[in-house]
């Protein structure tokens, strides 16, 4: 089973404060990040469930989420940063 959870800034979980993403532990957790009002960013989940997939939808598509890397610390963002989200 897979755990998905909105309420927490992603940047308390990984340990570095200009993580605003999804945030996978590699195991059967998924943050999506909470700080959107701080941030300025929307990250955006997509949930393949006949494939049990996870993508982080983004202007560029959707990318396939992989489990944070403290070393590489995952640095690609591709969430929609608000003020850019348009309605057409």
């Amino acid at each position: 089973m897979k755990v998905v959870a909105g309420h927490v800034g992603t940047a308390e979980i990984s340990g570095d404060p200009r993580y605003h993403d999804i945030y996978f532990d590699g195991e059967s957790h998924y943050y999506i990040d909470g700080t959107v009002l701080d941030s300025g960013i929307i990250p955006v989940l997509l949930v393949d469930t006949d494939e049990d997939k996870y993508y982080q939808v983004a202007e560029t598509g959707n990318h396939l989420i992989f489990p944070y890397d403290k070393e590489n610390k995952n640095k690609r963002c591709h969430a929609v940063r608000i003020g850019t989200i348009s309605a057409g």
